[in-house]
């Protein structure tokens, strides 16, 4: 067993046995971290002694003063990026140095005014150290941000009368291109140079927190997290940082990667699920997990399938959609509300040319270009059972976790649904039902929703995203959570022509003109697949296997 899935064993046992005792589990404190050396100064820091240190503030108003030498000891826990503040008085022309030593090796640090604008980040030096020296322009207050994910324990120390260390200036200001930007390709590779001895993808798609793509030759490869067997590879037992064949030696035309299970269509049109089974959203009449390709009940023939977050369609050569597994919000489409573990027709009788899962919904463009959604959570078919139409005509749909995104037959980008994030890209963080245009006048090939999150591609192959301001946006520009929303579409860096770009839940990944994979955002579990289990802030190119 990995070492990320005991930590989840013993943290999911931790919180229930809190829960029936009542014990307040969110605040618990970590008592120690390890010691790391610093590639900066060249010496190793040694954990000051852990004591009991002040909750962390989640935003500026919250944060607890510190003072010069004081240990704070804490653990970030939640799945998805975090931040932590703290408050301190720094004065002015003294040099102060700002130390966390993280278990896991993937917090960051900064400093902040009173304007909360990220003033110093800690250089990338590596290991488990972070460090940042800075010299104070002002008397005043100032914020510590520790961002960290789930599972990251730190010790974090603020000392004055430094005289070495590191520091790496931040911009803060966001513009977003009205054209493809002239930009900086990652290091090492060229936009149309594949990386020595790395496969060659037609397509990848992100998940929860694993993904998986198909090469040109119809091979199928999965990396990252894999306690439920969604890598496929007969194994749910280790995490892996690079991608690992699918088993079965099956040729597939395509796959798509959900949170705990993944889908995919064989070029002889046979549709295969693997994964997390519960609900019957693996579709071969079981709820049992599987770790290698379970064919799809049925006996139908589909051009295409979708994951859901637990349930699953997918659209069959002669067009009829077809859904499997959860029902509790109408999003099989049946007029029902019950789970089925097998796949049932989606009613009305419409000939689909493809449809997209998300979580309590389901939507579809016919053969005609009409929409049709079906389930619940501010969508088309709010609430509905069954398909409802809806006023708007698309060439392509996207779903994820609460709203919808698709792109017309001119390339204009529509987005609906939630949008605490800025996930629709219309400037604002107003939810709608009703689809709005995209900001920015971009012509689109293709867009892809993720969790609070929408990236596109447009038809001269620039990648942008828009969302929740963090890593997955993959601009140089914006490298942590806390980052206010992007409400309209920012470019990812890195100067690539990609072909497709799709969003996941902590990441993204897209694939280039040349057939190169790139993925970017929280490297937990190794999503990324570069052989790491580092976040990334633009993209890296996907390791071999």
């Amino acid at each position: 067993m990995s070492v990320w899935k005991l930590r989840t064993v013993l943290i999911v046992g931790i919180l229930a046995v809190c829960a029936l005792v009542a014990l307040a589990c969110a605040g618990t404190e970590v008592n120690e971290a390890p010691s790391t050396e610093n590639s900066t100064t060249g010496q190793t820091p040694t954990p000051p002694p852990a004591t009991q240190g002040p909750n962390p503030g989640l935003d500026r108003d919250s944060a607890p003063v510190i003072g010069m030498g004081e240990t704070v000891v804490s653990t970030f826990n939640i799945l998805y990026p975090q931040y932590h503040f703290y408050e301190v008085q720094f004065e002015e022309g003294s040099t102060y140095i700002v130390d966390v030593l993280d278990t896991l090796g993937r917090s960051s640090v900064y400093i902040t005014n009173d304007a909360v604008e990220d003033l110093v980040k800690n250089s990338d030096t590596g290991g488990l150290a972070s460090r940042i020296l800075w010299t104070a322009p002002s008397s005043g207050t100032y914020y510590v941000k520790v961002i960290g994910d789930f599972d990251n324990s730190y010790t974090l120390t603020v000392t004055a009368g430094a005289t070495t260390g590191a520091q790496r200036p931040i911009q803060t200001t966001v513009e977003t291109p009205a054209s493809a930007p002239t930009q900086t390709t990652p290091p090492g590779i060229s936009p149309t140079q594949s990386p020595s001895g790395a496969l060659t993808f037609a397509s990848v798609s992100p998940g929860g927190n694993h993904t998986c793509g198909v090469t040109t030759d119809g091979a199928a490869y999965c990396w990252g997290y894999d306690f439920f067997g969604q890598l496929g590879n007969g194994s749910a037992t280790d995490d892996q940082l690079k991608p690992v064949a699918v088993s079965g030696g099956l040729k597939f035309t395509m796959v798509n990667a959900s949170d705990s299970h993944t889908c995919g269509v064989t070029t002889g049109g046979a549709a295969y699920c693997w994964g997390r089974g519960s609900e019957g959203r693996l579709g071969n009449g079981s709820t049992a997990d599987q770790n290698t390709p379970a064919p799809v009940s049925g006996g139908l023939t589909f051009a295409s399938v979708t994951a859901g977050i637990n349930h699953s369609c997918g659209v069959t050569v002669t067009g009829s959609a077809y859904c499997w597994g959860n029902n509790s919000g109408g999003q099989l489409g049946t007029g029902a509300s019950d789970n089925r573990p097998t796949p049932v027709a989606v009613l009305g009788g419409h000939r689909f040319a493809t449809v997209a899962a998300g979580n309590f919904r389901t939507c579809g463009i016919t053969t005609s270009g009409a929409v049709y959604c079906w389930g619940k959570l501010l969508a088309f078919g709010n609430g509905f059972e069954e398909p409802v139409s809806a006023d708007i005509s698309l060439a392509s749909i996207s779903e994820y976790h609460d709203h919808t995104c698709g792109v017309t037959t001119s390339g204009a980008a529509h987005c609906w649904g939630n949008n605490w994030g800025g996930q629709l890209g219309n400037g604002t963080v107003d939810r709608t039902t009703t689809p709005v245009a995209v900001s920015g006048g971009l012509s689109f090939s293709s867009v892809s929703v993720g969790k609070d999150l929408t990236c596109g591609v447009t038809t001269e192959g620039a990648a942008y995203c828009w969302g929740l301001g963090d890593v997955r946006i993959g601009s140089d520009l914006i490298d942590q959570r806390g980052t206010p929303p992007q409400t309209r579409p920012v470019a990812v860096s890195g100067g690539l022509t990609f072909d497709s770009v799709n969003a996941g839940n902590g990441h993204t990944c897209g694939v280039t003109t040349a057939g190169v994979a790139y993925c970017w955002g929280a490297g937990l579990s190794g999503r990324l697949g570069d052989g790491l289990e580092k976040n990334q802030t633009t993209p890296v190119a996907v390791a071999s296997p």
